[in-house]
């Protein structure tokens, strides 16, 4: 039996375009690394230190400096790419106020956890010769709320929120690895613009669930079947430019995608 096993980027990237998905594994994929993952792996990095209860003085006045630098470096090695050492060095002072900017913002928040950065897994298909397998890893649960930390060049849309996938998804792993059916999920999104985080509120319905597992299995399914057809306009019918997920700053399939060429 083959098994697929699907993520939250999984279904990102073949909602945006999935030859993305298709050429991840091309001898060719050229892995982009930027600065907004960067920052972001970051940021969970110092959290997640601070939820397994390290002190805001233990994780800032260590050498935050050379931790930084160890993060940014490991997403370089990852992506066979050397490292762009300025990258790290640029990013200390804003990393380090974003960080005790979100001790503020959580500071009155019960985040007794359930679980931290746990990779679940839950089987959402499966016949004679196929499995698919919903595969997550959740910033933090406690028994009621679940949380996500986000980065983001500016605020989010009020809409943005209530439409991610990954709030279902994420209750659905944890309630059948660990019998807690959660009604709440928030994300906590850190607006590079403003220097703040702010919380959004989500209580998916059984209705949306349903849809979300629905992607996701399907999903598996074209996956299963090798059908990766690029899609690099936003809409061939309401906008027909080359969609922001379409360029060498974000694919790594741009230096031989068949799919890329448009009449621009």
């Amino acid at each position: 039996m083959r098994t697929i096993t699907i993520r939250q980027s999984t279904i990102g990237d073949m909602e945006f375009c999935p030859a993305r998905k298709g050429y991840a594994t091309h001898p060719l994929w050229d892995e982009p690394v930027s600065e907004q993952r960067c920052f972001g792996t970051v940021q969970h990095a110092l959290i997640e230190r601070s939820l397994q209860g390290e002190t805001v003085d233990d994780i800032l006045f260590a050498d935050v400096k050379t931790y930084i630098a160890e993060i940014v470096a490991e997403q370089f090695a990852e992506a066979g790419r050397p490292t762009d050492t300025g990258m790290a060095a640029g990013m200390v002072g804003e990393a380090v106020h974003a960080f005790s900017a979100w001790t503020e913002t959580m500071r009155d928040i019960d985040l007794t956890p359930l679980l931290i950065e746990e990779t679940l897994e839950a089987i959402i298909y499966e016949d004679d010769t196929l499995q698919v397998v919903l595969q997550g890893t959740p910033d933090l649960f406690t028994d009621n709320i679940g949380y996500d930390w986000k980065t983001a060049g500016r605020a989010w849309k009020d809409n943005k929120a209530p439409y991610s996938v990954q709030a279902p998804l994420y209750m659905h792993l944890v309630e059948v690895n660990y019998g807690v059916r959660v009604r709440q999920f928030t994300y906590v999104v850190y607006d590079r613009r403003k220097g703040a985080w702010r919380l959004y509120d989500t209580y998916p319905s059984d209705g949306f669930l349903r849809s979300a597992l629905g992607r996701a299995r399907e999903y598996g399914r074209q996956i299963a079947a090798g059908a990766f057809p690029g899609t690099p306009t936003v809409s061939r019918y309401g906008n027909p430019e080359r969609g922001w997920y379409c360029s060498k700053k974000w694919c790594g399939a741009w230096g031989f995608c068949e799919f890329r060429e448009l009449p621009d």
